[in-house]
């Protein structure tokens, strides 16, 4: 049972990019394998920027996809040549600076990475990885909170795709996320604009 069934793969880590762009299977280790829970309460929010993602953050952003997405992929479908050479073929297919893709900077160091894509439900948040470092200390939901916002000012929800693995849903979960669908590996999570 060691290789997922076909399908899988291109949902495989945590969030598909559903008809978009280019649906790959490394949009899997997208989505949730990225902010892991954050306490209820935490210290100030640190400070962060955010730059435009360009080919030199190549081996950063792999990196970061492997120290986030690893364990997960590893308990979802074991880890094996097979299963990391999927990874870095799916990476090299979603990892399409300067199309789009931002690091996330705290004070002048790489930490993270974003991708917001459109969504036929309206955006999709395509990948959020974060440093462990930096993980659990508000950086998360700071950086999620104003796409959510942003998009139910507009009317439309933000979608998402996380392992079950993940416990990252916590984190959806508080920021208004609930989950849409359950697919055999994944969640996929709908934050839905209030009603009128």
């Amino acid at each position: 049972h060691g290789n997922p069934p076909h399908g899988e793969l291109e949902n495989r880590y945590g969030c598909k990019s559903f008809g978009g762009s280019n649906p790959s299977p490394s949009a899997k280790l997208s989505q949730g394998v990225p902010c892991g829970p954050e306490p209820a309460t935490h210290v100030a929010t640190m400070q962060h920027t955010l730059r435009a993602a360009t080919a030199a953050d190549h081996d950063f952003v792999r990196q970061l996809l492997l120290t986030t997405s690893k364990d997960y992929v590893e308990q979802t479908w074991g880890w094996t040549n097979e299963i990391q050479q999927l990874v870095d073929q799916d990476f090299e297919r979603w990892f399409n600076p300067p199309a789009s893709g931002q690091i996330v900077q705290v004070d002048g160091r790489e930490v993270g990475y974003l991708k917001v894509a459109d969504h036929e439900d309206g955006v999709l948040l395509d990948m959020v990885l974060l440093d462990p470092a930096f993980q659990n200390r508000g950086l998360g939901t700071a950086l999620i909170e104003p796409i959510v916002q942003e998009a139910h000012a507009n009317g439309q929800a933000v979608v998402l795709q996380v392992l079950k693995v993940n416990p990252s849903k916590r984190l959806y979960e508080r920021l208004g996320f609930v989950v849409s669908e359950e697919l055999p590996n994944h969640h996929l999570m709908h934050a839905y604009p209030p009603k009128a």
